[in-house]
């Protein structure tokens, strides 16, 4: 299996994750503002997500948020996290969340990466910002 199919296993089963951990807030929450967070594993790419309400510049915001990212050393640097992010922004994925957001990006290439995707900036650029995007819906 070369590294685009492995990718494309890991992010429908990041996917398919994401999507039940976002019904468990909708089942439970019933508007009040409650967040689910977990990490999904894989053998190439964990991540840390919340589900829920995102506080933006607009307002609450229903939001899937990924803390933490990390993609196995041998795989960095060969588009797994934007092909997920292409996925997750996106109509075609099952989720009802409005935003996409990416906290405390260390990364500064990683920060300028997502500002070309058309995030934004929720706090100063400064530091380890944390990045937003209205998903398509």
């Amino acid at each position: 299996m070369d590294a685009v199919q492995d990718f494309a296993k890991d992010i429908e089963a990041y996917l398919s994750w994401c999507e039940d951990l976002e019904a468990q807030v909708h089942a439970h929450a019933q508007g009040c503002g409650l967040n689910r967070s977990r990490w999904f594993y894989s053998e190439r790419l964990n991540v840390y997500t919340r589900c829920g309400w995102s506080y933006l510049p607009s307002g609450p915001a229903t939001s899937v948020v990924l803390a933490n990212i990390e993609v196995a050393e041998a795989y960095q640097g060969r588009g797994l996290v934007a092909r997920l992010l292409d996925r997750l922004e996106g109509s075609e994925v099952k989720l009802r969340a409005q935003f996409v957001v990416v906290e405390q990006v260390l990364n500064p290439r990683f920060a300028q990466a997502l500002a070309r995707r058309g995030y934004v900036a929720r706090t100063p650029m400064e530091g380890a910002p944390t990045l937003f995007r209205a998903r398509t819906l």
